[in-house]
């Protein structure tokens, strides 16, 4: 969700006869001087929380508009005018490069929106955004509970605005099943507007943002795997520990190997479908291995010189932005994989550039193959065919069926 969106639905709980009023009241605290707030994030899934920090300073003067918002992982200027905007970005642990974008119209929160991931920071759409919020599509439930508290509710979810006697916002959270999020804001020092621009001297000039990252750090293979939990489509934990336990009770050694399919889920539908697709593929493929690597196990010979049983399991990981951990995504990525069970094979966790991209940068769907010591054993890249010869021999190798070269 955006922070736009969030702060619309803020508004829409307010009476239609005195929404306007409200409006201009809470626009005109955020105009006409330099403004400059500190917001706490924090934001839980599957009940663990994660806490967050930004900073952001606005001025919208009737020939200014200039913001600066300061992230833990990228900075932000943009200034302009009534027509003309630049904007200009630099991350702190990287100061090789700077994103550098000019764009014919005026600063607003729904361009950055166009540019970034989305940002808590509902300062922006005060300051900058000039239309009032459309009339509802559908039916919400409103309740004034304070003068200083404001409660909508659409669906699964709950948004609440807390207003300060400033007239600015002292705090916002927004709940849903699957996530809540909530944000605690106070006033700094602004500063002198002239100091909020970015200096992009010896610095290479690129116009993609992911240009800006430094190359991610690859898993290192044959390591410890780092990630030891993910949510699974229930919204509860899922240690991959437990997952890969042997049966104790089997009189044959029993060696398990975990093949999880990560993948990022784009924005588009089109290209949600395209690389939900590649997902289905590589499922069948390693599902495929598995079943392989299964049966040849539970012949005479065993598989490799220690005979064990191999038991391969195989489950699809989708990596989230924040505002793609909804119940209702999650929901409908859960109906497109089954167990036998009945259950859903999705499991899921946060942060495409901690997980899929320290598997394989730039790629939309990787193959991690662990062993039973959660160790990394492969990782494989597959194409729109992907082939189940690799991830069986994968396996195979660490059986030392295949010798390791």
């Amino acid at each position: 969700m955006t922070p736009t969106l969030i702060w619309l639905l803020c508004l829409l709980a307010i009476p239609r006869l005195h929404a306007d009023d409200a409006l201009d009241a809470l626009r005109r605290a955020y105009r006409d001087a330099p403004i400059a707030e500190r917001v706490t994030i924090a934001h839980t899934v599957a009940r663990r929380t994660a806490f967050d920090e930004l900073t952001v300073r606005v001025l919208h003067t009737p020939d200014r508009r200039q913001a600066r918002i300061e992230l833990p992982t990228l900075t932000i200027s943009a200034s302009g005018d009534a027509s003309h905007t630049r904007i200009v970005a630099v991350r702190p642990d990287n100061d090789t490069v700077a994103f550098v974008r000019d764009f014919d119209e005026p600063l607003t929160s729904s361009l950055l929106a166009r540019i970034f991931p989305p940002i808590p920071a509902p300062q922006l759409s005060l300051a900058f955004d000039e239309d009032a919020p459309p009339a509802p599509s559908h039916a919400r439930d409103f309740d004034q509970a304070a003068p200083d508290c404001i409660i909508t509710r659409a669906g699964d979810e709950r948004t609440t605005l807390v207003l300060a006697p400033t007239g600015r916002l002292a705090g916002m959270w927004v709940e849903t099943d699957a996530a809540c999020l909530r944000l605690r804001i106070q006033p700094v020092d602004p500063g002198a507007p002239q100091q909020w621009g970015i200096d992009t001297s010896g610095r290479r000039i690129v116009r993609d943002l992911r240009a800006l990252r430094p190359p991610p750090q690859p898993f290192a293979l044959h390591e410890e795997f780092p990630i030891s939990e993910l949510q699974d489509a229930r919204l509860a934990i899922w240690p991959l520990d437990r997952a890969l336990a042997p049966d104790e009770t089997l009189r044959r050694v029993e060696e398990r190997y975990f093949v999880l399919i990560f993948f990022r889920l784009p924005h588009a539908v089109p290209e949600q479908t395209r690389v939900l697709k590649r997902v289905d593929a590589a499922i069948d493929a390693a599902q495929q291995a598995a079943d392989d690597l299964a049966r040849r196990s539970r012949s005479p010979e065993g598989l490799g010189p220690r005979r064990a049983l191999v038991r391969t399991i195989v489950r699809p990981v989708a990596c989230l932005d924040v505002s793609q951990a909804r119940r209702s995504t999650i929901d409908d990525l859960a109906a497109r994989w089954r167990l036998e069970t009945g259950e859903s094979a999705l499991l899921w966790t946060l942060s495409p550039p901690d997980t899929i991209d320290r598997l394989a940068p730039r790629t939309d769907v990787a193959i991690a193959i662990l062993d039973q010591q959660r160790r990394l054993v492969s990782v494989v890249v597959p194409t729109d065919k992907p082939d189940p010869d690799r991830i069986r021999e994968a396996i195979e190798r660490e059986v030392n069926l295949v010798p390791t070269p």
